[in-house]
């Protein structure tokens, strides 16, 4: 089965919360604020490959989630930042978002092309942020900032550098047969000009220049209908 459009549920990881925490020691006697910052939430980023084909690998695996941000702690120690999230896709992918009209995000068309699609939340402040000349001391904290999830749609469109065009029977399966690793069935003749065909792996032999292997195919292909109308 060949998949060039699926749609998948991504969520970036939550900002950590920030911390209350006080401090007093030998080197601070009158104590104080020091709960640190959360941490950020990891980012969703969708990125080519060049060894990928189809969609094929989220046929059934559809939701993706980034990691949380940590919590912050004493001593003004922020928290850890979520691990971010990469999807593979093949070169030539698009990227819609379900919920927009204006929904086309990105076109990945290079390898190694990449995209964040969903940005992580941010860390909440810790009570040293809110520190004030009327309010030494706060009893305030913030929460991380939360990521709802979105769905989107990836939508692969094949690219090719080559397109054979030309009526019924005139011969365009036994040049890609000659000249290529795609072999047709006799059983599909008629249904590769009726239907779109996509020939993956069109390999070239490296022992044979390309000229040649047209020339071959041309003289093949004579020989076929020589023989066809010989019958």
């Amino acid at each position: 089965m060949f998949i060039d459009k699926v749609i998948i549920n991504i969520k970036s990881g939550d900002g950590g919360s920030g911390a209350i925490s006080f401090n007093q020691d030998s080197k601070n006697s009158r104590g104080g604020p020091d709960g640190g910052n959360g941490g950020r939430g990891g980012s969703v980023w969708i990125r080519c490959d060049k060894n990928m084909s189809n969609l094929n690998s989220y046929r059934f695996s559809k939701n993706f989630k980034a990691e949380n941000g940590g919590k912050g702690s004493d001593q003004n120690k922020t928290g850890f930042n979520g691990k971010d999230v990469y999807i593979n896709v093949p070169v030539g992918t698009l990227i819609r978002d379900k919920s927009n009209k204006q929904n086309l995000l990105a076109n990945l068309s290079c390898d190694e092309d990449s995209f964040e699609v969903l940005t992580g939340g941010k860390g909440g402040r810790g009570n040293v942020a809110f520190v004030t000349s009327k309010n030494k001391e706060p009893l305030l904290a913030e929460s991380g900032e939360k990521i709802d999830i979105k769905q989107i749609e990836l939508d692969f469109r094949v690219s090719s550098n080559l397109c054979l065009i030309g009526p019924p029977n005139s011969g365009k399966s036994t040049l890609i047969n000659n000249i290529s690793n795609v072999i047709y069935s006799k059983r599909l003749e008629g249904a590769s000009t009726i239907t779109q065909q996509v020939a993956k792996n069109f390999l070239l032999s490296n022992e044979v220049s390309l000229n040649r292997k047209i020339k071959e195919a041309i003289l093949a292909f004579r020989i076929e209908r020589a023989l066809s109308k010989k019958r």
